[in-house]
C-alpha cells in the first residue's frame, strides 16, 4: 500500500486514562500489560502486539471502517478486553481509546450485559442478573428488572388494545392491565423497546406516495429479527442531502435525539431513492416489510435507534453490530450506532451496516 493511499489508527494506552480501565488496574499493572491487537477492515484481519510499557502505537491501514479489538495480558493471564470501531479516511489518523472490561468470567470472558433470570409475573417484576455476553455465565450482582407492571410477555391480549391511551388487557384474572412494558411482545410480534405513558407524536407525511397523517403513539416496537447485516444506506452518487428528511451535522444538535420522525423520514428517503432507480437499500427494506399483517415498518431515526440501544439488555436485541438510522449527516454520510458501546458514527452511505425495522403504535 503506497503512502498516498494510507490511513492510520492510533491506539492510546496512557495509564492516566483510568476511566477506560477496571478500577482494580493500578498504574503499575498498566505498565506491565502486553496487548494483542486485532484490526478487521477492508483488507481483512490483521493481528499485532504492543509491548509492555508502550503508551500508544500507530498502525497503517486502508481507508474505511475498522473493528478494533484489544486483549490485555498480565503475567501471561488474560486480564482485560475491549473493542470499538472507527471510520478512517486516507491521510487521516484516527485516535482510539477503548473501554476495557476486566476478564472475570470463569471461561475467560467479561461480564458486560444483563440477562433476565427470573421472569416477570403480574405481581412481581423480573430479576436481572449480570451475564457474560459471550458464554452466558452469570455473575453475582442482581437488580430488579424494568418491567414496570411485572406482566408476563405472553399475557397481553392485544385484541383489546386501546389506542386512545395505549392500554392493553391482561389475560390473567383479577388483573386490570395497563401499559405494556419494555421487553414485552408487541402486536406485530416484535419487541417493545420504548414506552411513553402519555404518548408521543409520530410526524405525518403528505408529500406523495406513502402519505399518512400524524398520530399519537405510546410504544416503539422493533422487528423480532434484523433485516440483514450488510445493507447500504444508498449508492451515494447523487450529491445532495435528501430534502425535507432530517439532517444535522453535530450530535449536539437537538435533532439527534428526536423521537417520532423516523417513519416520515423513511418514506421521504424511499420516494427519493425510487427516482434514482435504487432498490434494496436500508429505508426501502424497512418500508417494504410485512409481518403478521402489519406494514407500517420504518428505519429508525438516530434518536429512536438510541432508545433501542439503551433497551438492548431488556429486550434481547443484538448487542453487537453497527446499525443504520434514517438520519442524514451530509450528502455523502448518514448516521449509525455501534451496539457494543453505543457510540454514534456517520459512515459513507454506500457502506454496509445492520438494519432493524421498527414501528410505532
Amino acid at each position: 500500500m503506497g503512502g498516498g493511499d494510507s490511513a492510520f489508527i492510533t491506539i492510546n494506552l496512557k495509564s492516566s486514562a483510568r476511566s477506560a480501565w477496571p478500577h482494580e488496574a493500578t498504574p503499575s499493572i498498566l505498565d506491565e500489560l502486553k496487548y494483542d491487537v486485532t484490526l478487521t477492515g477492508p483488507t481483512g484481519t490483521h493481528e499485532h502486539t504492543i509491548a509492555p510499557g508502550e503508551k500508544s502505537k500507530t498502525f497503517t491501514v486502508a481507508e474505511g471502517k475498522w473493528d478494533v479489538k484489544l486483549d490485555a495480558y498480565h503475567n501471561n493471564e488474560h486480564y482485560a478486553t475491549g473493542s470499538s470501531i472507527t471510520h478512517v479516511r486516507t491521510g487521516q489518523n484516527s485516535a482510539v481509546t477503548l473501554q476495557m472490561n476486566k476478564v472475570i468470567c470463569a471461561n475467560g470472558h467479561s461480564f458486560t450485559e444483563w440477562g433476565e433470570t427470573t421472569a416477570a409475573t403480574c405481581l412481581d417484576a423480573a430479576i436481572n442478573t449480570e451475564k457474560c455476553d459471550v458464554c452466558g455465565a452469570l455473575g453475582e450482582e442482581t437488580d430488579e428488572g424494568h418491567h414496570a407492571l411485572g406482566h408476563l410477555v405472553n399475557s397481553w391480549d392485544w385484541t383489546t388494545y386501546n389506542s386512545s391511551n395505549g392500554h392493553v388487557s391482561c389475560k390473567r384474572l383479577a388483573c386490570s392491565g395497563g401499559l405494556a412494558a419494555i421487553g414485552d411482545t408487541g402486536p406485530a410480534g416484535g419487541i417493545i423497546f420504548y414506552v411513553v405513558s402519555n404518548g408521543f407524536t409520530i410526524q405525518g407525511y403528505s408529500g406523495g406516495t406513502g402519505s399518512f397523517a400524524a398520530y399519537t403513539a405510546y410504544y416503539l416496537e422493533a422487528a423480532p429479527a434484523n433485516e440483514g447485516s450488510s445493507i447500504p444506506w444508498s449508492e451515494n452518487t447523487h450529491g445532495a442531502i435528501i430534502a425535507d428528511a432530517t439532517a444535522f451535522s453535530s450530535l449536539d444538535d437537538i435533532k439527534a435525539s428526536l423521537i417520532g420522525n423516523g417513519r416520515r423520514d423513511t418514506q421521504i428517503i424511499v420516494n427519493y431513492l425510487a427516482t434514482q432507480g435504487e432498490t434494496g437499500k436500508a429505508a426501502q427494506v424497512c418500508a417494504n416489510k410485512s409481518l403478521n399483517g402489519f406494514t407500517d415498518w420504518f428505519l429508525p431515526s438516530l434518536g429512536e435507534l438510541n432508545e433501542m440501544y439503551k433497551a438492548k439488555g431488556q429486550t434481547g436485541i443484538p448487542t453487537t453490530g453497527e446499525f443504520w438510522s434514517s438520519s442524514q449527516n451530509s450528502n455523502q454520510w448518514a448516521y449509525s450506532q455501534y451496539f457494543v458501546t453505543g457510540q454514534m458514527y456517520s459512515p459513507r452511505r454506500e457502506l454496509n451496516c445492520v438494519v432493524r425495522a421498527i414501528r410505532a403504535f
